[in-house]
C-alpha cells in the first residue's frame, strides 16, 4: 500500500502522506516480528516435530504481542500468513525501508 501510494504521489503533502503511510508500514512490521520472535521456542520444537501445535500463531494483541489464542484453538497452521509476512519483510530490507533496530 506504502509504494502504491508513493508512486501516486505528486505534491509535497501526497510526498509526506507517504512516508509517514511507510513509517507505520515499518512500525507494524518491527511489531509482528517481535511478536513471532517471542516464539523462538515453538519454531525450535516444529523443526523436530512438525507438531501442529508447535507452528507460529498468526494473530496477536496489539496491547501486549502475546498471542491471542491457544495453541489447540486455531485450526489450521499458518504457514501462508507467515510466508507473505516474510515475503513483505524481506522486500522492505531490500528497499532499505526496514531496519530492525529502528
Amino acid at each position: 500500500m506504502y509504494r502504491a501510494y508513493q508512486k501516486s504521489a505528486d505534491i509535497d503533502e501526497d510526498l509526506a502522506k507517504a512516508n509517514e503511510l511507510g513509517l507505520n508500514c515499518v512500525k507494524t512490521m518491527q511489531s509482528l516480528l517481535e511478536c513471532m520472535m517471542r516464539q523462538a521456542d515453538k519454531v525450535e520444537q516444529f523443526k523436530l516435530y512438525q507438531r501442529k501445535n508447535d507452528a507460529l500463531h498468526a494473530k496477536y494483541s496489539a496491547q501486549t504481542k502475546g498471542t491471542v489464542v491457544g495453541d489447540d484453538e486455531w485450526g489450521h497452521l499458518q504457514i501462508d500468513a507467515i510466508s507473505l509476512f516474510l515475503l513483505t519483510l524481506a522486500q522492505l530490507t531490500a528497499s532499505g525501508k526496514f531496519n530492525h533496530k529502528n
